[in-house]
């Protein structure tokens, strides 16, 4: 991650971000606007400016994008604020699945790399959100259910307190 971004901002404040703030910071270290980002990663313009005015969080789809037009973009960090923004040279060859000494990211011009990293690591965090977002609806499910129930007991409980 360059000087510039890291100076503004501290470790614990990107983990208290959302995924949507994190890759505003992303687009100013890149130093693109929201729109040649959007058609970086051949998504609409709008629907990453709806998700920065609500505040929500990134779709799984607008993920894949972002990974796969960045590569070398850490979507651990994207997603959860922990780690690097960069992946680092280990993870990039881990990546990559050689040794060769390949020097990308942190501080270098991202535009001309972002095809040089395959996006393997990156669509396992993919994979988490999906797993997390599945649980999430079922859990809601649930609640739903209970609530329901809960519904069905206060009625009862007033048609037995007429009697």
């Amino acid at each position: 991650m360059s000087t510039k971004v890291v100076e503004f901002f501290t470790v614990g404040m990107f983990i208290s971000m959302k995924a949507v703030e994190r890759l505003y910071v992303f687009l100013r270290e890149l130093g693109v606007s929201e729109s040649e980002f959007a058609k970086s990663i051949k998504v609409d313009r709008q629907r990453l400016n709806k998700a920065k005015n609500k505040n929500s969080e990134l779709k799984t789809d607008v993920l894949e994008h972002i990974s796969n037009a960045y590569p070398n973009l850490n979507l651990k960090w994207l997603i959860t604020g922990k780690g690097q923004m960069w992946l680092n040279e280990e993870e990039q060859k881990i990546i990559n699945g050689d040794n060769n000494n390949t020097q990308i990211g942190q501080g270098h011009n991202y535009k001309q790399q972002h095809n040089v990293l395959n996006d393997s690591a990156n669509s396992s965090c993919v994979q988490e959100l999906e797993a997390a977002k599945r649980e999430i609806e079922l859990l809601k499910k649930a609640v739903e259910d209970k609530e329901e129930r809960i519904k069905d007991k206060e009625m009862i409980i007033e048609m037995l307190k007429k009697k």
